[in-house]
C-alpha cells in the first residue's frame, strides 16, 4: 500500500505498524541492573552492607556522552538514563566558554532524558553536561567533540537521499527494530544562497525516484539552512504530513510533525559532494492529533511510551531523534507536490 507521507513517512509507520498491524515483537527494556554507577554513592555498588555510605535512591546509570569521552558526534542527541522510573531529571549543558547551550531537555522513555541542542555542537570543543534529579541530586562531567570533516564546496543544484533504514535512533528507545525495517528514504534538493531545501519521498527500488504521491514539503520556508561548509542545519519548523489512513477507516488525515529539524555533514571527493557521512533528524508528534484512537495505549505493548508534550506536559507525545544517517547523492529533480495535488491525482488514491 501507498503511505502518503510529507515528511518523514518512517514515523507515521512506526506509530500504524503498531497500531493496524499489532504483529511486531515486544521490544524489552533494557536491563540496566549491571551497569556500573558514574561515581560511588549512588546505589548499592560497592559493600553489601546496609549501613555503608552508599545514598540510595535514582542515579545516573547511563550517560551519552560519557565522563571525559572524546571524539563525540556534533550531531546527535545527549542523554541520561537513571536506575529506576519516576524520576524527575532535566539535562543542561554548557559550552566551553561557561555559556549555557540552547535546546530542549525532555523525557523520551521510562528513564531517559534527551537534550536536544537548538544547533549543533562545535568541532572539537569541549562541553559540560549535568544532570539534575530529585530535590538537589545533581552530576556534571566533560566530553570533548570530534573535529569537523573536510569542507566540500557549495551543496547548490544536487539532491541527496537519506538512508532513513539504516539509522540509529535515541528516541523513543527501542525505535531502531521499526526503523531498520523500513526501505524508505527522504529526498532533499539543496538550492541558492542562502540555502533552501526541498524535500520529498523516495520510491521503493532502483535506480531512485520521487514518489509523486507524496506531498513535498520545505524545511526552510520560514528561514535558510545554516551552511558552515561541510555542516548543513535545518531551522525547526512544522510540517504538515498527508497520512493515507484509509485502511484504518480515516481516509487522507494531516498530521502535524512538530520542530522537524535536518542536520548533515556532507562528504566528497575530488568530483564534488558525494553525499551525506553523517545525518541527523529530529522531530514529535502529539498523538492527540492522530485520527487513530488508543495510539499510546497500543504502543505501550511493543515497549514504546508516550512521554510528555512540550508545552503542557501530558503524556501523549513522541519524539523522534535519529542518528547516524547516511546517504547519497543522486540524479533526482523534485517536482513539487501540495496536499491537493497528491488527492487529486488518480494514481495516488488508495486501491479499494
Amino acid at each position: 500500500m501507498r503511505w502518503l507521507l510529507g515528511a518523514a513517512p518512517w514515523v507515521v509507520i512506526v506509530i500504524f505498524i503498531a497500531v493496524i498491524d499489532g504483529g511486531c515483537a515486544s521490544v524489552e527494556p533494557e536491563d540496566l541492573s549491571e551497569e556500573p554507577t558514574p561515581f560511588p554513592d549512588y546505589g548499592d555498588d560497592d559493600t553489601p552492607q546496609a549501613d555503608d555510605d552508599d545514598l540510595g535512591g535514582p542515579y545516573p546509570a547511563v550517560l551519552r556522552p560519557d565522563f571525559d569521552e572524546v571524539g563525540v558526534s556534533r550531531l546527535s542527541p545527549l542523554y541520561v538514563e537513571f536506575s529506576e522510573e519516576g524520576v524527575n531529571g532535566a539535562v543542561t549543558l554548557l559550552d566551553p566558554e561557561g555559556e549555557e547551550v540552547a535546546g530542549t531537555s525532555i523525557r523520551v522513555g521510562a528513564v531517559r532524558f534527551l537534550f536536544v541542542p537548538d544547533l549543533p555542537l562545535r568541532p572539537e570543543a569541549t562541553y559540560t553536561m549535568s544532570t539534575t534529579w530529585g530535590e538537589d541530586d545533581a552530576l556534571s562531567w566533560d566530553f570533548t567533540t570530534r573535529a569537523a570533516r573536510e569542507p566540500v564546496g557549495a551543496p547548490a543544484g544536487i539532491t541527496l537521499r537519506w538512508g532513513i533504514e539504516a539509522a540509529a535512533a535515541s528516541s523513543p528507545p527501542g525505535a531502531e527494530a521499526f526503523v531498520s525495517q523500513l526501505p524508505l528514504g527522504i529526498l532533499t534538493e539543496l538550492d541558492g544562497q542562502p540555502l533552501s531545501m526541498l524535500a520529498g519521498l523516495s520510491e521503493e527500488g532502483e535506480p531512485v525516484a520521487q514518489d509523486l504521491c507524496v506531498a513535498t514539503f520545505e524545511p526552510t520556508s520560514e528561514e535558510p539552512a545554516v551552511w558552515e561548509d561541510p555542516l548543513l542545519a535545518t531551522p525547526p519548523v512544522v510540517l504538515r504530513l498527508s497520512v493515507d489512513l484509509s485502511i484504518v477507516g480515516f481516509g487522507i488525515q494531516v498530521l502535524p510533525l512538530r520542530d522537524v529539524r535536518f542536520a548533515a555533514e556532507l562528504e566528497g571527493d575530488a568530483s564534488g559532494i558525494t553525499g551525506i557521512a553523517e545525518g541527523s533528524f529530529i522531530g514529535w508528534v502529539d498523538a492527540r492529533e492522530v485520527a487513530v484512537p488508543g495510539v499510546c495505549e497500543t504502543l505501550g505493548g511493543v515497549a514504546i511510551e508516550c512521554t510528555p508534550c512540550p508545552g503542557d506536559g501530558e503524556e501523549q507525545c513522541l519524539v523522534f531523534a535519529l542518528e547516524e544517517i547516511g546517504g547519497d547523492v543522486v540524479d533526482v529533480e523534485l517536482q513539487e507536490r501540495s496536499v491537493g495535488d497528491v488527492k487529486s491525482d488518480p494514481a495516488c488514491q488508495p486501491q479499494q
